[in-house]
């Protein structure tokens, strides 16, 4: 009797597995796509957009010692200092429907101005600049 109630579970396994294949997301995001602005409060990180009429795009924010040399600039990860004033520098991030890497946007004069208005300016340059666009949607992951 074991041996049958063996058999029949892996047999049931072996239905069962194919189910659990990996889940492939398919966004044609680009610099030419059409976004509006759906989330961008001065004084908050996440910020949002509605590409192409029905893609929603959320993004964070972060404020950083790292200086990039243009907007537009990626890279991996962004340092920040233990005085926090020397974090002025503003990062954008796409998190879904995929993550981007992070992309500098400008420079502020404070930290307070840079954690004040950063992800709006995220939200509102990405609307309206392509080539922010661009490099928030390539080289993308899950």
């Amino acid at each position: 009797m074991k041996k049958h109630l063996l058999i029949l579970g892996l047999s049931g396994a072996l239905v069962v597995s194919p189910v659990c294949a990996a889940v492939t997301k398919c966004v044609d995001l680009n610099s030419s796509s059409s976004c509006t602005v759906q989330k961008a409060q001065s004084g908050k990180i996440e910020w949002g957009l509605l590409c192409d009429g029905n893609v929603s795009v959320q993004g964070i924010s972060a404020c950083s010692s790292r200086s990039g040399t243009s907007m537009g600039v990626t890279s991996s990860d962004i340092p920040t200092v233990s005085y926090s004033s020397g974090n002025v520098n503003c990062y954008c991030r796409m998190i879904s429907p995929a993550v981007s890497q992070w992309v500098y946007f400008s420079g502020y004069s404070n930290v307070d101005a840079c954690m004040y208005n950063c992800a709006s300016d995220c939200a509102y340059m990405t609307y309206n600049n392509a080539s922010m666009r661009s490099a928030l949607f390539r080289n993308l992951s899950d």
